[in-house]
């Protein structure tokens, strides 16, 4: 029997709410990686399921786009076929590109890439073409992602959005904490898209990325 073990939080899709919109996430992990090119901004999630002794770590790509026709919304998404850990991502006006180590690791490592076709802002996002084992050199960087490594903010990411001079967008993220008598304390990460006026008020906004870490009290 097939039993799926989903941790972290999903944020169901509100309809209408302006404006705070949440799309929906399941995101169990600190991964979170993304990438951005003009007027998407592209980030993987993952899940974890279970089968028996077996253990699948399975990514899907997820794209919001902004601009001046619909200002932000999820445009939709890509499952990624190859269980593998993410190394680089990167994104250009027609596809998202997806290198990871595969997974689980063995002695020798090896390299899978996925391809994602993202089109235009009218047309759905293309369905991932992955390669296992396609050789090559290990990257020596690595893509930005959507967790925070310190107890600071880090400052807005901006976002290029074409044919839009009147509003500007930014890749925000967020780290708030919560003590929990007796027990430790609760540190959550959120990442939304936001745009902005020529003054800097902010007129629209989408969460992307929420994720939750306990860490138990000494």
């Amino acid at each position: 029997m097939k039993r799926r073990n989903r941790l972290g939080f999903a944020l169901i899709a509100l309809i209408g709410l302006s404006p705070m919109v949440k799309a929906e996430i399941v995101h169990p992990g600190g991964d979170g990686y993304f990438c951005t090119s003009k007027n998407y901004l592209a980030f993987d999630y993952n899940q974890i399921e279970i089968e028996g002794s077996v253990v699948k770590k399975m990514h899907t790509l997820k794209v919001a786009r902004f601009g001046p026709e619909h200002r932000i919304y999820f445009a939709g998404e890509a499952d990624l076929s190859t269980e593998f850990s993410i190394l680089l991502m990167d994104c250009d006006g027609e596809r998202v590109e997806m290198i990871g180590q595969l997974w689980p690791r063995g002695k020798k490592w090896s390299l899978a890439k996925c391809d994602i076709k993202i089109g235009s802002p009218t047309t759905p996002i293309g369905s991932a073409d992955c390669n296992d084992d396609i050789g090559g050199t290990y990257p020596t960087g690595k893509s930005p992602d959507l967790g925070i490594r310190s107890e600071n903010d880090p400052p807005p990411i901006v976002l290029e959005s074409s044919g839009d001079t009147g509003h500007a967008y930014q890749l925000r993220r967020h780290l708030t904490q919560e003590r929990i008598a007796g027990r430790g304390m609760n540190w959550k990460t959120e990442a939304e898209v936001v745009e902005l006026d020529q003054k800097g008020t902010v007129l629209d906004r989408l969460v992307i990325y929420e994720y939750v870490r306990f860490e138990a009290a000494d």
